[in-house]
């Protein structure tokens, strides 16, 4: 549809919310968008996880009100579970945001 007028199209991500931004699919679309625009400044910046938030420990078990039997028979998952985490690698972004 954009091929044969004088627009230019970009596919986005579904859903933009009133936040005043238009998330592109791709780095590819960005780099586009900045050529035709001359733009020559691009801001970014990387989210990362934290492992904290996703550890299950005293605090989250309490919250789940299990009783000791219950609680007994899931340890063994839950320390297998946080083993998992702690072999991730935090310190690669998970997200990349840019501004133009």
């Amino acid at each position: 549809m954009f091929k044969n007028s004088s627009l230019s199209g970009y596919k986005v991500e579904n859903g933009i919310y009133v936040t005043n931004e238009i998330k592109l699919m791709s780095i590819e679309d960005l780099i586009k968008l900045s050529n035709e625009y001359n733009i020559d400044t691009v801001f970014y910046y990387y989210d990362f996880i934290d492992e904290y938030y996703f550890m299950i420990n005293d605090e989250t078990t309490a919250k789940l009100r299990l009783d000791e039997t219950a609680l007994s028979v899931l340890k063994d998952k839950i320390d297998k579970h946080n083993e998992n985490l702690s072999k991730l690698d935090y310190d690669k972004p998970t997200n990349l945001s840019d501004f133009l």
